[in-house]
């Protein structure tokens, strides 16, 4: 069997994240180290970021600041992959 061949995970999402490119800032309570990063995915429950300073942020809560958006929205980072990150949102 070919990778290709191979049934896909199931989603355990509960809302579809919608494709985005947001400019956004993220930073964390016990650091006054603020991190530029992009949104690349997004609903109503969580995010993905990319940013090459990821490994510099702590698995904890985070605010983010979305370029445009009037407040930055609280969350918490639930896994890490590389440059990228899931942030849920609290």
């Amino acid at each position: 069997m070919q990778y290709s061949d191979m049934p896909k995970a199931k989603d355990r999402r509960a809302a579809k994240r919608h494709s985005v490119d947001l400019a956004a800032q993220v930073s964390q309570k016990e650091s006054e180290q603020t991190i530029d990063c992009v949104v690349r995915n997004a609903c109503g429950s969580g995010c993905m970021i990319v940013s090459d300073q990821i490994s510099a942020l702590a698995d904890s809560d985070v605010h983010l600041q979305i370029t445009g958006f009037p407040s930055p929205k609280r969350g918490k980072m639930i896994w890490r992959r590389g440059n990228e990150a899931g942030v849920r949102f609290i």
